[in-house]
């Protein structure tokens, strides 16, 4: 596998070096249904990704942590978020503005390859959920 050689962590300390943010639990980062203004990287703690369905039932996706990008998937389809994300105890993160997100995908390879090796990550989590939910007994 080819490695980007940095982190998100890393890139967002360089690009945004007195950017991070300190964020106590229970903080709402967007809400699902949301426009995508920032997208996080996180430093330190945690956060909760769910949705909740049109019947309201919640669904938990997953609890990131550090080095872990939040919105990116949300970002590249239709800009509005699919998720909600909630920390879960005290956090730092960076926010990024989505148009700082996009000036550094235009300049830096670096940064865009690291992205794309988090949505890749995603897409396999999210394969692998599918593949185990396939194999269920349907009662």
């Amino acid at each position: 596998m080819h490695s980007a050689g940095s982190s998100m962590v890393e890139l967002a300390r360089k690009n945004w070096p007195r950017g991070v943010q300190s964020y106590k639990r229970g903080k709402v980062l967007y809400w699902q249904g949301d426009p995508v203004e920032s997208l996080f990287v996180i430093e330190g703690g945690a956060v909760k990704i769910s949705s909740i369905s049109t019947e309201g039932r919640i669904y938990a996706h997953g609890i990131l942590g550090p080095g872990r990008l939040l919105g990116a998937t949300d970002y590249f389809l239709d800009a509005i978020h699919e998720t909600t994300a909630e920390v879960i105890n005290k956090s730092s993160l960076w926010a990024i503005p989505a148009n700082g997100f996009q000036r550094l995908l235009d300049r830096e390879p670096v940064f865009s390859t690291t992205v794309m090796q988090e949505l890749a990550r995603e897409a396999k989590v999210h394969l692998s959920k599918a593949r185990e939910l396939s194999f269920l007994d349907v009662q």
